[in-house]
């Protein structure tokens, strides 16, 4: 028996009493009211982490989610809470969701764990943080993916996986070293790995000659895990709400949920609007009050620099 089967087993048993009383007297979540829902879309819209983004086809929650804050747990449960989506974004790819969450999710042990991990959430208790079981670091994707296996809705693994993003860094690297010691002979082996997706990011009129080793790996650095990423996000949720050949006409309007990294947030949101619009011609809202507050908040980061200079 491994360790993690003894720490489930424990963890477990020690959990199921409570778990009865609580499934006896705890409300139903399922019954929130109108004002309750309002309330907690008024409180995520003014977080600094998550972007409510609406139109006539979607309403999209977008979260910046902090894995080390219990804040972005609490958030994320009221999220498919009051949203109940049918979508579900996550920056993750297929190859790590194989090699990091597959075996845990088929671990007997595994529906047990999402229901104790269901219970803190939803009396917002901080015992959550110090669960033997697994750390938080994977946490929020483990309850996506027990809430969807419930709910039906659909997982969309919406990144490439690090080694992936390593190779396609290193290959460009490798190609720009190469056009700027001016040597045209290419190696057919890192002519495959400079794959089609990366070619629409290749800046044809920059002159590489002119430019430092040392600004050649930024620019690409940027180019792969900003840039690429931003639209490999955006390009996999929209082709999702492309409509399918059906005999039973599907619903266009949907709601969607997406968790990205902070760092990530902005870049993907100013993306997915400006995407949605070529798209669809259909423009991408948020309230107005949240983004003249982000707007003020980014105007004052310059003078707050200029003040300590």
């Amino acid at each position: 028996m491994s360790m993690f089967e003894k720490v489930c087993i424990l963890g477990s048993l020690g959990a199921v009493g409570l778990f009865s009383v609580y499934s006896i007297f705890a409300p139903s979540k399922n019954k929130l009211k109108k004002e309750e829902i309002q309330q907690k879309r008024q409180k995520l819209v003014n977080d600094d982490n998550m972007r409510v983004l609406y139109s006539t086809m979607t309403f999209f929650y977008l979260q910046g989610f902090e894995q080390e804050k219990l804040q972005s747990f609490h958030n994320l449960y009221d999220i498919l809470q009051i949203s109940k989506p049918k979508l579900v974004a996550l920056q993750l790819s297929e190859k790590e969701y194989e090699e990091k969450y597959q075996a845990i999710i088929n671990h007997p042990q595994y529906p047990e764990l999402m229901r104790k991990v269901d219970f803190y959430l939803q009396t917002k208790s901080e015992e959550i943080k110090n669960m033997q079981e697994l750390d938080l670091k994977h946490l929020e994707k483990l309850y996506i993916f027990d809430y969807c296996k419930k709910n039906k809705c659909q997982v969309l693994f919406c990144d490439k996986s690090p080694s992936e993003l390593r190779a396609m860094y290193q290959a460009k690297l490798q190609l720009s070293k190469l056009h700027l010691e001016e040597n045209k002979d290419i190696p057919s082996q890192l002519k495959e790995l400079y794959s089609e997706d990366l070619k629409k990011f290749d800046s044809q009129a920059i002159k590489k000659q002119k430019q430092s080793i040392q600004d050649i790996e930024k620019e690409i650095k940027k180019e792969i895990y900003e840039d690429f990423r931003y639209n490999f996000f955006v390009d996999k949720v929209i082709s999702e709400l492309q409509p399918k050949t059906s005999l039973i006409p599907s619903n266009p309007y949907k709601t969607l949920v997406g968790l990205v990294e902070p760092e990530d947030l902005e870049g993907i949101t100013k993306l997915w609007k400006n995407k949605f619009k070529t798209t669809y011609g259909h423009e991408i809202l948020e309230d107005e009050e949240a983004l003249n507050r982000r707007m003020q908040k980014q105007n004052q980061q310059p003078s707050n620099l200029q003040a300590q200079a």
